[in-house]
C-alpha cells in the first residue's frame, strides 16, 4: 500500500473578517494568506520559513485571524530581537574611543 503525502494544504476560512484562506506548503514551509481587509486587503501574502506548528495553531484556533496576527507579531519580535543584538553589538563598538 502506497503512503500518501500531503504537500499543500488549503484552508478556507468562512467566519473570519480578516482572512479568506490559507495555503500551506509542507515542503517549502511557505504560508500563503489571502486577506479580506487591512493593510493587505485583496492580496495574497507569502510568509517563508513558516513552522508547521504555527500553521496548526492558527487553523485550530477559534479566531483564525487573531491567531494569525499573534503568530506574525511573535515572529516579528523574534526576528527584530535577533538582529538588534548584532546591530547593538556593532554600534557599541563604533562608539568606543578605542
Amino acid at each position: 500500500m502506497k503512503k500518501r503525502e500531503i504537500l499543500k494544504e488549503k484552508v478556507l476560512v468562512e467566519d473570519s473578517s480578516l482572512v479568506e484562506f490559507f495555503v500551506y506548503d509542507h515542503n517549502l514551509l511557505l504560508l500563503e494568506v489571502k486577506y479580506i481587509r487591512g493593510k493587505h486587503k485583496g492580496k495574497v501574502v507569502n510568509y517563508k520559513n513558516f513552522p508547521r506548528d504555527a500553521f496548526d495553531f492558527i487553523t485550530t484556533a477559534e479566531s483564525k485571524g487573531k491567531a494569525l496576527l499573534s503568530v506574525l507579531k511573535k515572529r516579528k519580535q523574534e526576528t527584530s530581537s535577533f538582529f538588534s543584538f548584532f546591530k547593538n553589538f556593532f554600534n557599541y563598538r563604533k562608539k568606543s574611543k578605542y
